[in-house]
């Protein structure tokens, strides 16, 4: 039977949304690619399940990137709409959340083009060799004041880092999700971490 997605919004995703509910132990029994290929059949308990599962992280990467959480639900729903469309041509090449990355990452972009023009630019900063920043950035991770610093930086080298650091995707990965080359990529990335450096030392 054919699910209209204007009914699929508030039968699945909002009711998870506002749910306080713990998660259904369902989950925990079936890996994701048996859940996609049930999905994909058109499974809305399945859906429901993955929705649970990963709604709360799509929407915390997305606000990380948007620096709103309004604008940033609304991109989660988004993805989650274009995951159930999606789901009967999903390999499991990689892990969901990778995918969702990807899709969340494009949408992102694409909202800050439309929305903020002008945005998106960023200006060339000249290579940083040393390795001391990644270092700093794995270190730091989780210190309030990298944070900061994280926030200060143009929405893409902000997407850059998450993807990168974050979500722990290779150059290739992070690449694909801002329709980037691989070597485009690791240039953006680079700008980051010369951005980073420059803040740091800027701001004790």
């Amino acid at each position: 039977m054919t699910i209209s997605l204007a009914n699929l919004i508030p039968t699945i995703i909002e009711s998870v949304w506002l749910s306080a509910a713990p998660r259904c132990e369902q989950s925990f029994a079936m890996d994701e690619a048996s859940l996609m290929k049930r999905v994909g059949g058109g499974d809305q308990q399945a859906f429901a399940i993955l929705v649970r599962e990963h709604e709360h992280w799509a929407r915390t990467f997305a606000t990380r990137i948007l620096r709103d959480a309004d604008e940033a639900e609304d991109i989660a729903q988004e993805v989650f709409l274009k995951l159930w469309v999606n789901a009967p041509k999903w390999q499991p090449r990689g892990s969901l959340r990778g995918y969702l990355a990807t899709m969340l990452s494009r949408q992102c972009i694409d909202f800050l083009r439309k929305k903020r023009p002008g945005m998106l630019r960023d200006d060339y900063d000249p290579p940083d060799l040393s390795p001391s920043i990644r270092l700093r950035l794995e270190r730091e991770s989780e210190d309030r004041r990298m944070a900061l610093l994280i926030e200060q930086l143009p929405p893409r080298q902000r997407l850059s880092i998450a993807l990168f650091y974050d979500e722990e995707l290779s150059l290739r990965e992070a690449g694909e999700a801002m329709e980037l080359t691989e070597k485009g990529f690791e240039s953006l990335l680079q700008r980051a971490r010369t951005q980073l450096r420059k803040l740091w030392k800027e701001q004790p």
